[in-house]
């Protein structure tokens, strides 16, 4: 009977140990699942902020090529502007300067017809 108790303890014991075995095996599995689990969300997480960080790249980008494009109107513009301008203040010269030779033509017309 002791033999037998023994035994039946000893197999308890086995069984207890594994058991105890199985659920600690099952605690540090669970324990690396979670650590998956969080290294995965850090992942997203930092996958998303890329995302949201490229985006508004892209956007500051489009933003700047379109600021830019206006800008470079803006100075083609100014610049026509500028030259029509300059055109403009050499014709004005230009119709001065004849006035004054049709100007003195006349007068010297007329200083000749006098002396006739």
């Amino acid at each position: 009977i002791r033999t037998m108790n023994r035994e039946r303890d000893e197999e308890i014991n086995n069984i207890k140990s594994d058991s105890d075995r199985h659920h600690r095996e099952v605690i540090h599995m669970q324990t690396l699942l979670e650590a998956e689990k969080l290294q995965m969300q850090e992942l997203n997480q930092r996958q998303e902020d890329q995302m949201r960080a490229l985006e508004r790249d892209m956007l500051s980008t489009v933003a700047n090529k379109e600021e830019a494009r206006q800008r470079l109107s803006q100075d083609l513009i100014m610049t026509h502007k500028t030259e029509m301008e300059k055109l403009r203040a050499m014709l004005e010269t230009e119709k001065l300067e004849r006035e004054h030779e049709r100007s003195k033509h006349k007068d010297e017309l007329k200083r000749l017809q006098q002396q006739l």
